[in-house]
């Protein structure tokens, strides 16, 4: 069964550090930017998804964000993904505001407003209904709220767990004794 184009562009929303445990220890994993290998069926896919994303489709711009970031749509690199990004959180699409706030979030900024603002997109894209969103907010609430946010972020992650983010169960840590 041939891969879909959403497939292989890894079109799921991201989670900010699910392979690192302490984001002031240790930089986060890239993000996973090799090209796939594209069939005609792919090819046509693209350009459908770029005239849908031209025309306002915010799930459309979010999947030219990703081809941005994979090199397959003109122009592409990070500042094309992320202008598509911004064009599809614009139009309130989950996937977006949440992968917009990982961006930041990997930049590992100990600034407590940063955090704030963090929590506030992760919020507004976990009340569109994204599960990894939850899953990013419990860890926004670990990196940014201390012994306090602990609790909160392994509820948060607790919840993601029960909606089906395969991440959540080994992100959840104990609070310090």
């Amino acid at each position: 069964m041939t891969p879909t184009l959403e497939q292989l562009l890894g079109a799921r929303a991201r989670i900010a550090f699910a392979a690192v445990r302490d984001f002031r220890k240790a930089a986060p994993p890239p993000v996973d930017t090799a090209t796939p290998e594209l069939e005609d069926e792919h090819r046509e896919a693209l350009e459908d998804f770029r005239a849908r994303a031209e025309a306002g489709d915010a799930y459309a711009q979010w999947i030219m964000g990703r081809a941005a970031e994979k090199g397959l749509a003109d122009p592409s690199g990070p500042g094309a993904a992320r202008a598509w990004y911004e064009r599809a959180a614009a139009g309130d699409l989950p996937e977006a505001i949440n992968d917009l706030a990982v961006e930041r979030h990997r930049a590992c900024d100990p600034n407590p407003a940063s955090g704030e603002a963090l929590i506030a997109a992760y919020e507004r894209a976990a009340d569109g209904g994204l599960a990894e969103a939850l899953c990013n907010l419990g860890l926004a609430f670990h990196h940014y709220r201390g012994y306090t946010g602990r609790a909160k972020g392994n509820v948060l992650f607790e919840e993601a767990a029960v909606a089906g983010v395969p991440e959540a169960d080994s992100l959840r840590r104990e609070p310090p004794p």
